[in-house]
């Protein structure tokens, strides 16, 4: 059975905003946005600028108004505020409250960063991995994120993983890329546990141990990360690292499922179809595997489609049958295609059609 790692980028897209604004207090500014505006624009307090502008980009106490915020952001970070240039960055970059303009988000990053905001060197890599705004490149995508690991943000060291994983801007080096992974996940990244865990299944830059593969999915499906919870369940079902445990599976599955990941959705399917750690219900296996189909998942559109040909736990229907099968087969699913032949060479569910039959 097949497991899974996330290759994308992790941005650092929160603003932390609440502990900021605890740090802002603490240094004096009130939490009230008519007060530190008045302190940023008669005083020239930099951190009441930037409490000012988180106030306005949630609407705390004033009307939501993301124009206002940036500006706030702006005021923040030319007084030297690393968090208002984060934040002004994020804006710019996202394109609210203000015209979308990456080459200027990646500036403020780049000036978030140079600040000590870590937050900013992360997202100046990834802007720089992708060429979002700026010349792609690479290598200076890995030394921000090494930077913004190096200050303990959590995606700067998965990103830094990656990039050592993939040999991108830097040569591969697995061992080192599994280390950050378990900084990522040491730092709260459900991201990096998981592909820290794969590092362990398949033994790549570390020995093969399938009990902290597991124990490292279970961190990462505990910190919302669908693929982390299909991929602990993979282990309970197999008993690899774990106590062989079916019910633990189906649970694990339908945890992924419920967070979007259509592969839960299809094995979770596979157990209730099957009675396997859960009581036998082909109705509900026919709702997962048709939430797997809508989500991409080619084997739980021809599954849904079996049921509905046979009517195992709902009234049969050919017709959706044979769409279901048709829509696997679109797919690429060798299965779907067969079933979809058998339908056009019976005339069940469609018209006979002998020549398509042969064509699928």
């Amino acid at each position: 059975m097949s497991f899974f790692q996330w290759t994308a980028a992790s941005r650092s897209v929160g603003f932390s905003l609440a502990a900021l604004i605890c740090v802002a207090v603490a240094q004096g500014a009130k939490a009230d946005a008519t007060s530190d505006e008045k302190m940023c624009i008669d005083m020239g307090v930099a951190e009441s600028c930037f409490s000012a502008g988180v106030q306005y980009h949630e609407g705390s106490g004033v009307t939501k108004d993301a124009a206002r915020a940036t500006a706030l952001y702006l005021k923040a970070c030319d007084l030297g505020n690393a968090h208002g240039c984060h934040n002004a960055g994020f804006h710019y970059g996202n394109g609210d409250g203000v015209e979308k303009d990456e080459s200027r988000a990646t500036t403020l990053y780049l000036k978030a960063c140079g600040g000590g905001k870590a937050s900013g060197c992360n997202n100046a890599g990834v802007n720089y991995e992708y060429g979002y705004g700026v010349k792609a490149d690479p290598e200076r995508a890995t030394r921000l994120y090494v930077e913004a690991c190096d200050a303990k943000d959590a995606n700067g060291c998965f990103n830094a993983g990656r990039q050592y994983d993939n040999g991108n801007g830097v040569a591969k080096d697995e061992i080192r890329a599994t280390k950050l992974y378990l900084k990522a996940c040491d730092g709260g990244s459900a991201l990096g546990c998981n592909n820290a865990g794969l590092k362990y299944h398949n033994g790549v830059g570390v020995k093969v141990d399938q009990a902290r593969a597991t124990s490292l999915y279970m961190e990462a499906c505990d910190n919302d990360l669908a693929l982390g919870c299909l991929n602990a369940g993979v282990q309970y079902n197999e008993g690899s690292g774990v106590t062989k445990d079916a019910a633990q599976a189906t649970a694990l599955y339908l945890k992924a499922c419920d967070r979007g990941n259509a592969h839960g959705c299809y094995n979770a399917g596979i157990h209730y179809d099957n009675g396997d750690g859960v009581v036998k219900d082909e109705a509900r296996a026919t709702k997962l595997y048709l939430k797997a189909c809508d989500g991409g998942k080619a084997s739980g559109c021809n599954n849904a489609g079996v049921n509905y040909k046979n009517g195992l736990g709902i009234k049969a229907d050919p017709e959706r049958a044979t769409r279901l099968f048709i829509k696997a087969c679109d797919a690429n699913d060798a299965n779907g295609c067969f079933n979809a032949a058998n339908s056009y060479a019976s005339g069940n569910g469609v018209n006979s059609d002998p020549v398509r039959a042969v064509n699928l």
